[in-house]
């Protein structure tokens, strides 16, 4: 007499904990399993310049709120990932999005190399209210394999649909952090004499927005944005948008940035 073997499904430990405090630790052990995943981020992001963590487990231990307070400050803008995670509509899942070897000093330097982290995948989960970010980090070790890409890239729906329905079951988790973008930028903008017209073109820019976006928000024409803009980067001594980043948010990585 033969007996069948029953595989148990991947994630099924992570399903049944929906909803309670061993959600988090059965997730990171899927995912550990899967992918080789040594730990798990969760932010969501909420529309209106709030970045708020909903879960982190796995290595990093405490050293990943110093991490999250980074990225809530503003260093999330220089995320690679960002914008594709931002331009989701509400009901979609995105792909699982894989580092490019070519990332931003700041990036690399605020996020990755003090803790050790050698490779992120992440993917966004977008809701009518929020949108949720998930990361998956490699800690001193090499980068994701490609079969743990793979396994990663596989399992996207089914990690989506657990955190949608933890998240709904849960409360959500206080903000990281009491400062947001703009007051990174007004920060900024004061410390280098930037006011008026140029310091409304400045967060113009950091926001994202295009030219004719910012001539229509100030009810201006787009060749007066374009020569503020100009006058704007002769001043600061810089030639691009990414350099305007760069220098709005090197202040996320001093440490007196992040004193609570």
């Amino acid at each position: 007499m033969t007996h069948s073997s029953t595989k148990i499904p991947m994630f099924i430990r992570s399903i049944l904990a929906i909803g309670t405090e061993e959600f988090p630790r059965h997730l990171f052990g899927d995912l550990r399993t899967a992918g080789g995943v040594d730990h798990v981020l969760i932010h969501a992001f909420d529309g209106f310049g709030q970045v708020t963590l909903c879960l982190s487990v796995g290595m990093l231990g405490e050293a990943a709120k110093t991490l999250s307070q980074r990225y809530a400050r503003g260093l999330y803008t220089m995320d690679p990932f960002y914008p594709e995670i931002a331009a989701l509509r509400p009901g979609d899942i995105g792909g699982l999005l894989e580092l490019e070897a070519d990332l931003s000093w700041v990036f690399r330097s605020g996020l990755m190399d003090p803790h050790d982290i050698t490779d992120i995948q992440a993917f966004g989960i977008a809701t009518q209210k929020v949108t949720f970010y998930v990361q998956f980090l490699r800690v001193v070790r090499q980068p994701f394999t490609r079969s743990q890409t793979g396994a990663l890239r596989a399992s996207v729906d089914v990690i989506a649909e657990i955190v949608c329905k933890h998240s709904a079951l849960t409360p959500p988790p206080p903000g990281l952090c009491d400062i947001n973008v703009d007051a990174l930028i007004e920060s900024y903008t004061a410390s280098v004499n930037i006011a008026g017209r140029e310091e409304e073109i400045c967060k113009g820019v950091i926001g994202g927005s295009s030219s004719i976006q910012i001539a229509k928000d100030l009810e201006i024409s787009v060749n007066t944005v374009q020569t503020y803009r100009k006058r704007l980067y002769q001043r600061l001594g810089i030639s691009t948008q990414h350099e305007l980043f760069e220098r709005v948010l090197s202040g996320v990585l001093e440490p007196s940035a992040l004193a609570s």
